[in-house]
């Protein structure tokens, strides 16, 4: 039996090696190549199954010689639906007051299109300050820890931050603490069974909640939000004010 198994996605050839020599020829010198060693071949093919799935909902192309490999799952796998009204969906937002080293951070949260929660709040940088960022990661955590509290089994998280797909799916490493925790969050919520998807919107593009989530980021720090509030209906204005006050 191996003592680990390297899970290549992206490479000269992808697949799960069973020792680092035969690994590190398919992603030595390969621009973008995506790896992770397990201790399990188990943990190797969901790794391999959970980036099929987030290539897939995002429209990206899947390596062919995945896909037999993602056949010998014991389980399905989730992909997130095309249809982004239907479902949980959750938008977050985070800012960053340098005046006061405060970080905020906010989320909407939605079902089939409805509006059912949305949050707020704000707290002191840490030592290891990572500004607007560390508001986006906070977004998610307490967003989710929201979902999973009510009963969620099945969630897509819009994000305008490449990052927290990318630390969320296990595709970059976690250097710093708020990272790291952030990576663990997202393992516990899928391990106790919540099935979670990624999809990339664009920041300041007129998405209604996208600038609610941005209003809200805001308000946290006093600030006011003065752009994109055309996108916002009277409706759910009133949501948040009667939120926050």
């Amino acid at each position: 039996m191996a003592n680990k198994y390297y899970a290549v996605y992206r490479g000269k050839h992808s697949g799960i090696f069973t020792n680092w020599g035969d690994a590190s020829k398919m992603v030595s010198g390969f621009s973008g190549a995506i790896y992770k060693s397990f201790l399990t071949l188990e943990l190797a093919q969901q790794w391999l199954a959970r980036n099929v799935s987030i290539d897939h909902a995002n429209g990206f192309h899947v390596p062919d010689d995945v896909q037999g490999l993602i056949n010998k799952l014991s389980g399905p796998t989730w992909e997130a639906p095309t249809d982004l009204s239907s479902g949980y969906q959750l938008y977050s937002d985070g800012s960053y007051d340098k005046h006061t080293r405060k970080y905020s951070w906010s989320y909407v949260l939605l079902n089939d299109g409805d509006v059912i929660h949305l949050n707020n709040g704000s707290k002191k940088a840490g030592a290891d300050n990572m500004w607007q960022v560390s508001g986006e990661i906070q977004a998610v955590i307490e967003g989710l820890t929201y979902a999973h509290a009510n009963g969620v089994k099945r969630i897509i998280i819009n994000y305008d931050l490449v990052n927290l797909q990318k630390w969320g799916d296990d595709q970059w490493r976690a250097k710093k603490p708020e990272t790291q925790a952030y990576k663990n969050a997202i393992k516990k919520f899928r391990t106790e069974g919540m099935a979670i998807s990624f999809n990339k919107i664009k920041s300041h593009s007129g998405s209604e909640y996208n600038e609610m989530c941005d209003y809200l980021a805001k308000q946290a720090l006093g600030f006011c939000k003065t752009d994109n509030m055309d996108a916002i209906s009277e409706e759910h204005y009133r949501m948040m004010q009667e939120a926050i006050s």
